[in-house]
């Protein structure tokens, strides 16, 4: 049975005696998980096919051109889309894709996925309650991860030490208010997401549920991932207060006498939140007695003044620098003040900022500006990526092979998957001189994707002498074979790691496993540095593939003889065991197909 149905548009198309060629790419070799798909096909179009289709021989008919359905290949069904690519006369050209083109929810951001979000009692006691325990137990931590990016000239960080989930003497560190009235914004407790519960996570949204060698890696038992974003919520105003009088501001009234002009200019501010606040700046004016009124200066907090100034006829800076209580939200602020001017020359008279020195909760209680959330919010905590970004790289990383079968997706080494699947001996088609392309010349790059401004990781160079580390600075050819992991282990610095980016979509590793004498320490990141990660789980698959030889054999054969061959299965000819690369099946007539491999000899 060889067909494409769509129930939805009630097509059935027979492809047993039609000239179709299918084509399916392992994935091992390959940057794409899923590659199925035909060759262009053509089938003359009757008239029911017609009719199913939608009238495509009109030229004055609409239509789908791709149409949803089944491919049934003899005893297998899989997911498939019907192209319709032209129509000449009435014969129609098709193509096929087949499997998953990509995986239901690869294209979806790893924040629209339907992570955890739960709230906690007080954040700072949570963390300190599981900072020693393990995913499952938890799918969050809070290891100190050192930061640059948040920095002391700003008046807001200007206590701030340095570190995420900073914990010292067995607690996390609060922000607070001092007794002197100052916020002291000291810590940001910023929860990592264990990479082992966004992959399982990610599955099961759709149905999946994961299973293989990815659950039971040591290493990644202990991976957490972290995003530089600013998960704390900060409490500021929507803009500065600032207020600022000028000479040439429309006055409150003006007057001129005896050659001199002067006038009065009033400016109000309303202060959005509750509050203590300082108001500070300068005013500078001149005063004038000829007409019996002095210049001065008032400044208002609602309709009482907090300071007032006169003076005669003398040009006078004052430096201010008061600080008012706002109890209620929308309170005010007024600078007013008279002075001498000249018409047509600019004069700044009044510069005054009101900064908050901290805020009042709705119990009277004081807060500072940063506020440590006590709701975890799982998805707002990892990086702006896909999902598939994030499969693509853990299974680079870890070198594994993903592989669906019903409702299980299972991830396990590929040199592991290797021996597990079939063999099947296909000596019978061998000829009896085969072309053999040697791979000894082939290179290999394993790389941390980097921008040039930092180059921060040693590269890994192979080729059939062996691996040689390359230096963060050191230059190097381009290698076609290069295997670029979009992720980065933090670096160690001051016991635990630092954040090195500020890039929200970068994917950084974190190893964390648990207190390191009673502190909240990440581990030393040297697991993931790519000269460990090539000996443990790259170096067997790349030497293999170096040492490989290339076969391309083409055959004439049944459909039983090669029914049950998947494309991860090994084969025996030519005294070999053999991986299949690729496969093409053409179908020449009824159960009778002709079939093109390509393969690479295994090493036993």
């Amino acid at each position: 049975m060889h067909l494409f149905i769509s129930d939805i548009h009630n097509i059935k198309i027979d492809l047993s005696n039609v000239n179709i060629t299918t084509n399916e790419e392992n994935n091992w070799f390959s940057e794409n998980f899923f590659v199925k798909y035909s060759y262009p096909f053509e089938i003359s179009i009757t008239p029911e096919l017609n009719a199913a289709l939608g009238d495509i021989l009109s030229n004055n008919s609409s239509f789908n051109t791709i149409i949803e359905g089944q491919y049934y290949f003899y005893d297998k069904i899989e997911k498939a889309t019907l192209i319709i690519s032209s129509i000449e006369g009435n014969t129609a050209t098709f193509e096929l894709k087949y499997g998953y083109d990509e995986f239901p929810n690869f294209d979806k951001k790893l924040q629209d996925i339907k992570f955890e979000t739960y709230t906690v009692d007080d954040i700072y006691y949570y963390a300190n309650t599981i900072i020693h325990q393990k995913y499952p137990q938890t799918i969050v931590q809070f290891p100190q991860i050192v930061t640059e990016k948040y920095r002391k000239e700003d008046d807001l960080w200007k206590f701030f030490e340095g570190r995420l989930n900073n914990r010292k003497d067995g607690l996390f560190i609060k922000n607070t208010i001092s007794e002197d009235d100052r916020m002291m914004n000291l810590n940001i407790i910023h929860p990592c997401v264990y990479l082992k519960h966004a992959i399982i996570k990610g599955f099961a949204e759709v149905g999946f549920m994961v299973e293989g060698d990815f659950l039971s890696n040591e290493l990644i038992n202990n991976v957490l991932l972290f995003s530089p974003k600013d998960l704390y919520t900060k409490r500021e105003l929507d803009q500065s207060l600032k207020i600022e009088i000028m000479s040439t501001d429309e006055p409150v009234w003006k007057n001129y006498f005896k050659g001199t002009h002067d006038a009065h200019w009033a400016k109000t501010i309303n202060i959005p939140l509750k509050g203590k606040y300082n108001i500070i700046g300068q005013i500078e004016i001149e005063g004038v007695v000829l007409n019996g009124r002095p210049g001065g200066y008032g400044i208002k907090h609602n309709s009482t003044y907090i300071k007032q100034q006169r003076i005669g006829g003398e040009k006078r800076f004052f430096f201010i620098d008061l600080e008012i209580i706002v109890n209620n939200d929308n309170e005010t602020v007024t600078v007013d003040l008279t002075s001498v001017y000249t018409p047509g020359r600019e004069e700044i008279f009044a510069n005054i900022q009101i900064l908050p020195i901290y805020y009042i909760n709705d119990d009277g209680s004081k807060e500072s500006g940063i506020i440590n959330s006590n709701v975890i919010d799982v998805a707002r905590s990892l990086p702006d990526i896909t999902f598939g970004q994030l499969v693509t790289t853990v299974s680079n990383l870890f070198n594994l092979d993903l592989s669906v079968k019903g409702n299980i997706v299972t991830l396990n080494y590929k040199v592991d998957s290797i021996y597990d699947n079939m063999v099947h001996d296909f000596r019978k088609f061998e000829q009896v001189y085969p072309v053999i392309n040697f791979k000894s010349d082939q290179k290999f790059l394993l790389e941390y994707e980097e921008n040039d401004e930092e180059k921060l990781y040693d590269k890994v160079y192979i080729d059939n002498k062996g691996a040689k580390i390359i230096k963060p600075k050191e230059s190097i050819s381009e290698i076609e074979n290069t295997i670029s992991i979009n992720a980065s282990p933090l670096l160690y610095d001051t016991n635990t790691v630092k954040s090195h980016s500020e890039s929200t979509d970068s994917l950084n590793l974190i190893i964390y496993k648990g207190l390191i004498n009673e502190n909240n320490y990440a581990d030393v990141p040297t697991p993931l540095l790519l000269p460990n990660i090539y000996e443990y789980y790259h170096r067997d698959w790349l030497e293999f593939r170096i040492q490989a030889k290339n076969y391309t054999p083409t055959f004439v054969c049944q459909i039983e003889d090669i029914l049950k061959v998947s494309i991860k299965d090994r084969i025996f000819m030519y005294n070999n065991y053999h991986l299949i690369q690729n496969i093409s099946r053409q179908q020449k007539s009824k159960d009778l197909f002709e079939i093109e491999l390509s393969t690479e000899t295994l090493k036993v």
